[in-house]
């Protein structure tokens, strides 16, 4: 299924994992916890935050909720190319990638990482 604007939330009900969700509105919640991550990732793309560990927080949180691969095509969909770099470098970071699969990192974010684990 190719993803789109039409159809986001039937992609992401496809590959939903959350077996503790009880309701419709449990899964729209979790949902939109990508918007957060995607204002997250633009003030990073901007050089604006430095809180590494709430952006780190909110992707693993929306990841844990979905399968890998399709949470990391939801939450890339639709960003330009620095904010795509952001997500990509996070989610190396976070061991969602396989080698080479990146193909450009983001230095500030990389840099946000590295001091993170001093």
């Amino acid at each position: 299924m190719e993803l789109n604007k039409n159809n986001i939330e039937v992609y992401a009900a496809r590959h939903y994992t959350n077996e503790s969700c009880l309701s419709k509105s449990e899964f729209l919640e979790d949902l939109e916890k990508r918007i957060s991550v995607r204002r997250m990732t633009k003030r990073f793309a901007s050089e604006k935050s430095t809180n590494i560990r709430l952006f780190l927080n909110h992707v693993i949180g929306f990841v844990n909720n979905f399968e890998v691969e399709s949470a990391k095509k939801i939450l890339l969909f639709d960003l330009n190319e620095d904010e795509t770099s952001v997500l990509n470098t996070v989610f190396n970071y976070l061991g969602y990638t396989v080698p080479g699969e990146v193909k450009k990192f983001h230095l500030f974010t990389a840099k946000s990482l590295k001091e993170m684990d001093r």
